[in-house]
């Protein structure tokens, strides 16, 4: 069986709290999730909802998990297509990071 964690980055239980230290938790989840023996982990692209989900751009956090990770993969789960250019939605879909 493989297992897998599914992130919204959320902030809403504390709106005080900065983006770089939710993205810096994040990343230190992340990286726990690794070494622990996780093999998936996906997080939702979501634009304007302060709030609930914090995350515009999945490929820059994802790359930056990626140098953090050594087995774990990494990818989006959740891609705006009204966001951005629509021709780069499709490519961005395709990009696991392994």
């Amino acid at each position: 069986m493989q297992l897998g964690i599914f992130d919204h980055m959320q902030k809403n239980d504390k709106p005080e709290r900065s983006y770089a230290d939710m993205y810096a938790n994040h990343l230190e989840v992340l990286e726990f999730a690794d070494q622990t023996g996780m093999d998936f982990y996906f997080v939702a692209e979501h634009h304007f909802d302060l709030g609930f989900s914090e995350c515009p751009s999945p490929g820059t956090f994802l790359g930056a998990a990626s140098q953090r990770t050594k087995k774990i993969r990494l990818g989006p789960l959740v891609l705006s297509c009204h966001c951005g250019t629509p021709s780069v939605s499709p490519k961005k879909s395709r990009c696991w990071i392994t």
